[in-house]
């Protein structure tokens, strides 16, 4: 059961006088909406380590990172795979933070270098496409080699209720894992 709301912004002047109303804003809330996210770095198994040129794959630290933690995944072809539990079958919708782009300097500035083929996303062993998001794209971390970060999602994916495996590869090199969140929604249970 969900929640009603209503709110109504006002215009207060410096003299504490109310200077203006908006029209009330009705809002409900979904209660059985769920969201749990699942932290690379706790989780990941490697499937299949690339050349290895630029290292094996191998968890990484840094501020900007949700726990300060993530995955690296340095070299094309690495692999690994994050398994995650839902409760009921349904329609949800799988986010995963990771690098999107890099700045080198002025001239060489590309948030949005590693979308949309910087990674391959298999869900259960079949290929998913997802889409990265530019309203949230965060950084430059410097202690990652000027990594900007980034959510891709993908809508609308039916899931049945039990364990799954979202398998990740790096396409690019430098590439970077932070989390997975899968969100879903009560309405949706079977």
């Amino acid at each position: 059961a969900g929640r009603n709301y209503a709110f109504q912004v006002v215009s207060v002047d410096a003299y504490g006088n109310e200077l203006a109303y908006s029209d009330q804003i009705n809002e409900r809330t979904n209660s059985n909406i769920s969201s749990t996210y699942f932290e690379a770095e706790n989780l990941y198994t490697n499937v299949r380590e690339g050349d290895g040129n630029n290292g094996n794959i191998t968890s990484i630290s840094s501020s900007l990172l949700n726990n300060n933690e993530g995955v690296g995944i340095y070299d094309v072809g690495d692999r690994f795979t994050v398994p995650f539990s839902v409760s009921y079958s349904g329609k949800y919708e799988i986010k995963v933070r990771l690098r999107s782009g890099y700045y080198q300097n002025a001239d060489n500035d590309q948030p949005e270098a590693y979308w949309p083929n910087g990674y391959i996303f298999r869900l259960d062993g079949t290929e998913i496409s997802l889409i990265g998001d530019p309203a949230t794209i965060q950084g430059v971390d410097e202690v990652l080699g000027g990594a900007y970060w980034g959510i891709m999602s993908a809508n609308n994916i039916n899931l049945s209720s039990g364990t799954h495996n979202l398998e990740i590869e790096a396409v690019n090199t430098w590439s970077m894992v932070d989390y997975l969140e899968i969100i879903g929604s009560g309405a949706n249970q079977q």
